[in-house]
């Protein structure tokens, strides 16, 4: 770390963490089928943690620079947060009976997601990276067919989920270029090999690029979101319309800013 006075960067993470387990627990001894009363503990929990944000201060980073808490990581984390509370929110008054009977796992499931997205945003290392990503996006495939009972919701989380199976396998694969040419995962190190011009580099960029195209949903990479966004319901859609997507920019930032020799915050 860079001194006491930056504070833990993962302080917001363990936070999150401690979240989930009380959303559990709290679920778990809840009596009856009505369990959306968790989403009142889940919405008071995210702005505890949105406003602990402002108290956070960059400069901090953990294991030799891989985690880092900059002010592009302070940013989107302030950002996932404050999209993800106004996601909860939106969601406390559906009356679907699905939300009624598995409220709790809808939510963790929610909060989950949020530590993928909190660790993406620091992640300055290609393996903690993609790791964070997927953390992020295997909760999206089930809250995509949450409502299980609705043949559309099943087929858009199948789309979704194989799509973004896809894109993962072509995300890893451009990766995995970018390490063989580098012989560092640190994104740094991406940096110099860069500047080499060897070909694989190039190539693993570019494929890298494609596999994230799929997961912001950007041209030509967006056949999967009128079926997700249509079948799902309107306030996960919102949420998964901003975060997700934020993340996946944040990601773009890291790697082809930061990645090709320039700092992405001045």
């Amino acid at each position: 770390m860079n001194g006491p006075e930056a504070g833990s960067p993962l302080v917001l993470e363990v936070g999150l963490a401690l979240l989930m387990l009380a959303v559990f627990l709290v679920g778990l001894f809840m009596s009856g089928d009505d369990k959306r009363r968790v989403g009142v503990l889940t919405a008071i929990g995210l702005v505890v943690l949105f406003g602990f944000s402002w108290r956070t201060e960059a400069g901090a980073e953990l294991f030799h620079g891989t985690f880092v808490q900059d002010e592009l990581a302070l940013f989107a984390k302030r950002l996932f947060l404050l999209a993800t509370l106004i996601g909860v929110l939106a969601s406390l008054p559906l009356r679907a009976a699905a939300f009624a009977r598995r409220a709790t796992e809808y939510y963790l499931a929610i909060l989950a997601s949020l530590l993928g997205m909190l660790v993406l945003a620091s992640a300055r290392d290609l393996v903690l990276l993609f790791v964070a990503f997927e953390l992020m996006s295997i909760p999206l495939y089930y809250l995509a067919g949450f409502l299980k009972r609705e043949p559309e919701a099943v087929e858009a989380a199948l789309k979704f989920f194989l799509i973004g199976t896809v894109s993962s396998a072509v995300l890893a694969y451009g990766l995995s270029f970018m390490y063989g040419v580098a012989g560092t995962t640190d994104v740094r190190g991406v940096a110099h090999a860069l500047g080499t011009g060897h070909p694989m580099m190039l190539l693993g960029m570019l494929l890298a690029l494609g596999g994230l195209g799929f997961k912001i949903a950007a041209f030509p990479f967006h056949m999967w979101v009128p079926d997700t966004y249509e079948a799902a319901s309107t306030p996960f859609v919102a949420w998964l319309s901003v975060a997700p997507k934020a993340a996946g920019f944040v990601v773009i930032f890291r790697l082809y800013l930061e990645g090709m020799g320039d700092r992405v915050v001045y």
